[in-house]
Order: C-alpha cells, then structure tokens, then sequence
C-alpha cells in the first residue's frame, strides 16, 4: 500500500524542517541506545507500524540486545532494564499519551533524578519529536518495507534538498543485496560508494557472521546505499565504526545533513 500523500514533496520546507530537527538531536547529550529506545517506546504506544520497524531496526544495527527489544512493551517488569532507562522511558509514555492528568509530578521527578537539565531537555525534545513522525506515518499510511526492518528514516539522502524528493523506500542493505532492493521498489540502480576509502583492517575486527562473513573484508568497511534517480553516487557515504561507538550509522556528507524521525 503507498502513503496516501506524499509529504516531503508537497510541504518540502517544512519536512526539511523536521529532518533539521532530527538532525540535531542525533548530537544531544542522550546515548544513542536511549534515544532509540525511546523513539521505539512512542512508536509502539502510538501504532505506527513504519517507525516500530524503523527503530528496531536502528537500535538492533546500534548493538542493542535481541532480550531488551523484544521486552521494551513491557520494560516495566523486565529485568533488562536500569533505573535511569526506566525512568526516562516512563516519562516518555506519560509525554506520549497526555491524559487529563498530563505528566504526574512523579514521573518527572524520577527522571530529573538521572538526568541533569540538558538531557531532560533532550529527552522532552525526542519524545516530542517522534510523537510527530509517529503521527505523519500513521495519517499518511506510510509502511515499513519488508524484509530489512523498514525504510531507514536516519539513512535519508545526505543532503536536505535532495530528501525532498527522495524520502520514498531508502534502506541501509549490504552489497550482497543491494541489486534486489533496488529492484524490488523500483529504483533505478543501486550502488555502493566507491569513492570513499575502505578500512580492511578495522572491517576485519568487526564481529560479522551470516553472508557478511563471505564478504570482503573491503566490501565490509562500508554500507551499500539505494540511490533514486537524479542522486549523484558520491552524495552518500557511511561512516566505518568499532564496536564500541557503533551507535549511530547516519550518512556523513558535506552538504546539509538530513536525518528524520
């Protein structure tokens, strides 16, 4: 099923807009693991089925656990979680469901007492912000893609004026399956960047199993990136990580960056 209008080419400002404000917030004092569970907290209490996709999928590439994502519907009696993660999490809900009783003075005291006032002002910013995909996705219908854990909104086109127009069906898939993907939605190639040097020696240190361990070890040091027509190869690249600050993936450009939701 296609979205019923598309956004980001009839409100081009004002979606470049939200994919300033995402853009921001990925630098905000929050951890990466944090954010991403709480963009997935809201997503879930708020039915949209694209943006649950989508940030399991970011939280899962950013290291998380299989146990604390498949127990984050119910984290209030997991055991998975910490205090601190409770707390925001529970201000998240409060935030995003906005009963008569609006945010109780407890729940907001329990999560000033983890975190200092920038990051509750992070935290009050995400959780408003995801509030307002979650809503754009639900209004418009918009669908996670199958097979690759939804349309990568953090992996949107590198630069904001290209986004405008290509914000449709974007996902971070390796080279091994990038020809499919983007066959599958339409496109009219698919590429991996080439113009970027690959690290050999830190891919060869990264953890990789299943088809990603018959590749490359080159091939490793980079995502493969769906490209729509008009978008010049070189406008997208990927960062090369190690394991310990593999929490954000966004593309690395030197234009103005573009990363929703």
């Amino acid at each position: 099923m296609n979205p019923r209008i598309d956004l980001a080419e009839l409100e081009p400002a004002a979606y470049r807009a939200m994919l300033g404000l995402e853009q921001y917030l990925s630098a905000s004092p929050l951890p990466a693991p944090l954010r991403e569970l709480v963009k997935l907290r809201a997503s879930q209490l708020n039915g949209c089925a694209f943006c649950v996709s989508l940030h399991s999928h970011q939280a899962k590439n950013g290291g998380e656990a299989d146990e604390r994502l498949f127990s984050l519907v119910t984290w209030r009696e997991s055991p998975f979680f910490t205090q601190a993660e409770r707390a925001a999490l529970a201000l998240t809900e409060a935030a995003t469901r906005l009963d008569a009783e609006g945010v109780p003075d407890e729940v907001w005291n329990e999560a000033a007492a983890h975190y200092d006032d920038r990051q509750l002002a992070a935290l009050v910013m995400t959780v408003a912000t995801v509030n307002a995909w979650n809503r754009i996705g639900v209004s418009t219908r918009l669908e996670p893609s199958r097979g690759q854990g939804g349309r990568p909104l953090n992996d949107l086109p590198v630069d904001a004026s290209s986004a405008v127009g290509d914000a449709r069906a974007r996902l971070p898939v390796g080279p091994h399956r990038a020809a499919r993907y983007g066959e599958t939605v339409g496109l009219r190639r698919a590429v991996v960047d080439t113009e970027r040097p690959h690290l050999p020696e830190q891919a060869g240190q990264r953890g990789v199993g299943g088809r990603d361990a018959e590749r490359p070890a080159d091939l490793r040091g980079s995502r493969a990136a769906r490209r729509m027509p008009g978008l010049p190869a070189s406008t997208v690249t990927y960062s090369t990580a190690s394991p310990t600050t593999a929490t954000d993936r966004s593309p690395r450009t030197s234009g103005p960056p573009a990363t929703p939701c």
